[in-house]
């Protein structure tokens, strides 16, 4: 938009899709990526599937959307389910059909000078004696489709995304970063629990988006300076808010990505501990292994729980705790299943040769009881060596009384003096 030319008589609006991914007729989208699948000559080359056989298997994620309310279970009917990985796509196709109807079978004088469109919000240049009579004409051409509509401000500027686009008297467009009201200037604080190059992300993406989005360089000159008095705000040092430090052009930045993959035999991914994981990462590097670091134990793991809670006896592929149930017994076992918990715990009460029931017999203590506190489900893992080699982590840390091996792995030494020092795989009994 910054080369573009608005005439006197044009105004920019923007037009928002209700619920775009709840919103879309997934038969309509079916027979729209069926036909998009036939007319690509290059699928043969990226899979062996049948243009039939991908559009059944899409039929089938598409309408098989269950979700729990109430200990109820229930099935989406309309739309593509929000969260799925295969909505955005499907969605997009589908506004891309959409949107090249509506544009293609419009009248001369209603057509929009452009329409730029990014998922669900488009930015729009029409006759501004004929806003509300286009208006009328998206929302005609598919029931399940409905926008909604946002006029400009007093001075003709409208936000498209992260920018707001304001037309000048000589027709030119302006554009500059957009906050909307409720933003709050928080992002990642200096001393935070993450990687350098994480925290000097933030600086480098804040500026680099006023270098992209300013196209007047006093609008570019005081969102430099309002990005410096924020980063001061999130705790960050003068050297780490000057551009000049931070700042990295894009070339720059994917050449030493691509250097340092071509020199890498591999790549880990690791959790971050202020500073054992730079010192791994170092060592790995020297041995041609690339490190990536990932953040845990976040707000978000701990506060959002958007499923419905599972019962205990009905968990699976979980890391489990099981402590003697008499007080000041301080004897407990710590294992693994793929099975529901209340499978493997009743195998712990009636087998002999099992470690708990050993322990009730020999010292005469009081049998713990599933639904109980002596029953804890400590960590999850789907994947069974990763579930596995969790399950020695906890052991190696804690060596729980109970527990007469080391678990399916055995940590080396060096790495079970790391876990302890996290704290990460210490339990309480």
């Amino acid at each position: 938009m910054k080369n573009k030319v608005i005439p006197p008589d044009y105004t920019i609006v923007s037009f928002d899709v209700s619920a775009l991914f709840t919103s879309i007729p997934t038969d309509k989208a079916l027979k729209c990526i069926q036909q998009r699948l036939q007319d690509d000559d290059t699928l043969q080359n990226r899979t062996p599937m049948s243009t039939a056989t991908i559009c059944k298997l899409l039929e089938f994620c598409l309408d098989n959307t269950f979700f729990v309310y109430n200990s109820n279970f229930y099935r989406q009917c309309h739309g593509a389910a929000m969260g799925s990985p295969i909505s955005p796509i499907v969605a997009n196709l589908y506004m891309e059909m959409f949107e090249n109807e509506a544009l293609a079978n419009i009248n001369t004088d209603l057509a929009p000078l452009w329409w730029y469109r990014y998922v669900d919000d488009t930015n729009t240049a029409i006759r501004k004696d004929k806003v509300k009579e286009f208006h009328d004409y998206i929302n005609s051409r598919d029931s399940c489709i409905q926008f909604t509509m946002e006029q400009p401000e007093a001075d003709g500027s409208i936000p498209f995304l992260d920018t707001k686009v304001t037309p000048l008297i000589d027709g030119k467009v302006k554009t500059t970063v957009y906050r909307k009201p409720t933003h709050t200037d928080l992002y990642l604080q200096w001393n935070s629990n993450h990687a350098l190059n994480a925290k000097l992300s933030v600086p480098r993406s804040l500026f680099n988006r006023a270098e992209n989005v300013c196209t007047n360089q006093e609008d570019r000159k005081k969102e430099f300076e309002h990005i410096s008095h924020v980063l001061q705000q999130n705790g960050f040092p003068t050297w780490a808010r000057s551009r000049s430090s931070t700042i990295k052009s894009t070339k720059d930045k994917q050449r030493t990505i691509n250097q340092e993959h071509s020199n890498s035999k591999c790549f880990i991914v690791i959790p971050y501990i202020e500073g054992t994981s730079e010192r791994i990462r170092n060592t790995l590097q020297k041995r041609g292994i690339q490190t990536y670091f990932k953040s845990s134990n976040t707000l978000r793991d701990i506060l959002v729980k958007p499923k419905d809670k599972n019962k205990k006896e009905n968990m699976k592929d979980v890391i489990y705790q099981i402590d003697c149930a008499t007080t000041g017994c301080n004897a407990y076992y710590i294992g693994e299943t793929s099975r529901p918990l209340r499978e493997r715990f009743e195998e712990h009460k009636k087998k002999d040769q099992s470690a708990i029931r050993q322990h009730i017999s020999e010292s005469k203590h009081k049998p713990p009881e599933l639904s109980s506190l002596s029953v804890k489900v400590i960590d999850k893992e789907q994947h069974v060596d990763k579930r596995r080699l969790l399950e020695a982590m906890y052991i190696n840390v804690n060596n729980p009384p109970l527990n007469a091996n080391v678990g399916k792995y055995e940590i080396p030494p060096i790495y079970g003096d790391i876990l302890r020092v996290s704290g990460q795989f210490n339990v309480h009994t």
